[in-house]
């Protein structure tokens, strides 16, 4: 069985085809292992250091509390504070309408005092064309 030079050519460019892709892959392979060493260690120093780590006083306490409560517990309290911030915002709401009413009552004097003002003025100004006369 004989090989033309076609064929062998193309067997030719082939094998370069695959050998480039072989060193690509080789040299891909390469950085990945270096980039893989390298995040271990990283992680290795992270964990020696979160062992020297130490929780804030109050923090630790925070959590200590809160760790051993029960799910209850914290239910009631979200319950009650809830609440509590309902009742808030429905004593917000009638403080801000009753001074909206009021804000509009002192706007319809301030109206009606500026209407007599004028009415004042305006009589005062015919009184004096009329004595003027």
């Amino acid at each position: 069985m004989s090989v033309s030079d076609e064929e062998f050519q193309r067997f030719q460019n082939q094998l370069v085809e695959l050998k480039t892709i072989k060193y690509q892959l080789e040299d891909h392979n390469k950085r990945l292992t270096t980039e893989n060493v390298q995040l271990k260690t990283q992680l290795e120093s992270f964990e020696k250091d979160s062992i020297n780590l130490r929780l804030p006083a109050k923090l630790s306490w925070k959590i200590r509390r809160t760790a051993g409560r029960d799910i209850d517990e914290v239910l009631r309290e979200n319950d009650a504070l809830t609440h509590k911030l309902h009742a808030q915002e429905e004593e917000f709401k009638l403080q801000n309408e009753t001074m909206m009413r009021e804000l509009n009552e002192v706007n319809k004097h301030e109206f009606l005092f500026s209407e007599i003002y004028s009415n004042n003025e305006a009589l005062l100004i015919d009184d004096d064309f009329d004595r003027s006369r």
